[in-house]
């Protein structure tokens, strides 16, 4: 198991310094570039491309990419992500104060998807083709159908037309006042993870009426074994395996939701400070965002392989 873990990774440091070797061409070939909008309001004078020039020089803007990319390499080796162009400090200090917003947000989502998800699946496998199949199989596609910002939207507009209510628009941290944390998380966090919790029922209920069908199952059932047992103990516990296989794999699309919720519901996350990243330029900013959610992405694979072993003590970590 050590070894493997190991192993795990130094190929999570590969696919790491891939995607940031990616990010960073991808970026460079966008036209424009945070001086061009820093000179918008003098462009055509001689002296903003004189200045403009100058503004250059000192990002390091002027250097050929190839230059511009080993520097950034060597700066990453020495644990130097950069400083934002934007505000002149090290990139570090926004990702570690919003990273943890971002989490939060990520977890209540995946919090409320298995809430819903985890039920659903399971009494729509127990209660194959009747009223609860039909019902959790309607309501998943209804959850995969309508999109996120749409849903979003309508969170905000109706409560304020019907109740006069609209969620807090300015942030505040669990530790500083509870409350106004989860009015204006929880409402993002469904919203998160509605298509989450359609696409995981199905899962579940799909693995779980395969899991039953199995000859052990009978056999349990056989031996006069209580059907609570028999589901709980037998059946639930197997056909967990191929679900946190998807769950591992759909919480990368999860982190990458966060970045159209948070701008919507004016979360001071990751994914809000993303698109102030792209629309600014912010070249270092950026880099460090996405470097930041693939670290996070991989580290989730890892720990789904490594919850193989655990639920199934035949798989084999090696």
């Amino acid at each position: 198991m050590t070894q493997y873990i190991v192993r795990r990774l130094l190929l999570l440091l590969l696919v790491v310094f891939t995607v940031y070797t990616m990010i960073f061409l991808f970026i460079r070939v966008v036209p424009g570039d945070i001086v061009d909008i820093f000179m918008e309001e003098v462009a055509g004078t001689g002296t903003a491309e004189v200045v403009a020039e100058q503004l250059r020089a000192e990002l390091g803007l002027d250097k050929p990419i190839y230059q511009q990319y080993f520097i950034s390499v060597g700066k990453l080796f020495r644990g130097d992500l950069g400083t934002s162009f934007r505000h002149g400090k090290p990139v570090t200090d926004e990702l570690f104060r919003r990273a943890p917003i971002t989490l939060e947000l990520a977890a209540l989502a995946f919090f409320i998807a298995s809430l819903i998800a985890i039920p659903a699946g399971v009494i729509a496998a127990l209660r194959q083709d009747k009223l609860p199949d039909y019902a959790a199989r309607v309501g998943a596609v209804i959850f995969l159908a309508v999109p996120n910002f749409w849903l979003a939207t309508m969170l905000i507009v109706f409560p304020a037309i019907w109740w006069n209510y609209s969620s807090p628009v300015l942030y505040r941290s669990p530790f500083e006042d509870l409350a106004s944390n989860l009015r204006q998380m929880l409402p993002a966090a469904f919203v998160l993870g509605s298509a989450y919790a359609g696409v995981l029922a199905r899962f579940i209920r799909s693995s779980l009426l395969e899991v039953m069908r199995q000859d052990y199952i009978r056999t349990a059932r056989a031996k006069g074994l209580v059907e609570r047992k028999v589901i709980l103990v037998h059946a639930a516990k197997n056909a967990m395996v191929p679900v946190i296989t998807m769950a591992g794999l759909q919480f990368s699309i999860l982190l990458g939701g966060s970045i159209i919720t948070e701008n919507i519901f004016n979360i001071p996350g990751l994914g809000n400070l993303m698109v102030g990243s792209i629309l600014n330029r912010d070249y270092a900013q950026l880099q460090a965002n996405v470097l930041f959610f693939a670290a996070v992405v991989v580290l989730a694979n890892l720990l789904v392989d490594m919850a193989y072993s655990w639920l199934d003590p035949r798989i084999q970590l090696g």
